[in-house]
């Protein structure tokens, strides 16, 4: 591959991901918050998954929103079920790191890193629903998405971290919050803890 197909190659990266993510934000808008996130999140995680950013595609922009519209359109109701348990769960977490502030010091440190770990599994419980081949109430996806981050430690662990970092430079740098912020971490979910499971679960030889 020459330079300038890597340039193009690069620029084709860039300018999908962009799209991605104003697609995200633009159905969290229309969800009207919690329930823009869900669909939003679904719907730009399947188009990563089909292919979206492969350079041979060869979708156009316009083609990729209307993909975009059917997926958040088909999965609106179905993962909003879910979004209203987490948005209770959420909301719970919320209300106990205010109280656990007004807590004397020993005890803070103690509840509030309980809390923190509570959260970041509670988040990848989400994260993890999200990357589900199907969405819906079940026992069987249920039990999957409790498992899979204390299946899949160092992997559920290194995107914590990452979503992280990525948040404090968004807090930094308000442009990634525009340009890649959303998109970024839905790709590295699809490309990294995806691409995990898929190694450790594939048959050994």
């Amino acid at each position: 591959m020459g330079w300038a197909q890597k340039i193009m190659v690069a620029l084709h990266y860039i300018e999908i991901t962009f799209l991605l993510n104003i697609l995200w934000i633009v159905g969290f808008i229309i969800g009207l918050g919690l329930f823009g996130a869900f669909p939003s999140s679904r719907s730009v995680f399947l188009l990563i998954k089909q292919g979206v950013l492969e350079f041979d595609n060869g979708q156009t922009a316009p083609e990729i929103i209307m993909d975009f519209i059917g997926l958040y359109r088909n999965t609106f109701l179905k993962i909003n079920l879910f979004a209203i348990i987490y948005g209770v769960i959420y909301m719970v977490l919320i209300f106990d790191f205010n109280a656990v502030s007004m807590m004397p010091t020993q005890l803070k440190v103690f509840f509030m890193t309980l809390l923190i770990v509570l959260l970041c599994y509670v988040f990848l419980t989400n994260i993890y629903l999200l990357m589900s081949e199907r969405i819906r109430w079940s026992k069987p996806i249920l039990k999957r998405i409790m498992v899979m981050p204390i299946a899949f430690p160092i992997a559920s662990t290194l995107f914590c971290i990452f979503v992280v970092i990525l948040s404090l430079l968004a807090i930094r740098f308000s442009f990634i919050i525009i340009t890649f912020y959303f998109s970024g971490i839905i790709l590295i979910q699809e490309y990294f803890l995806s691409e995990n499971i898929r190694r450790h679960l594939a048959p050994k030889n």
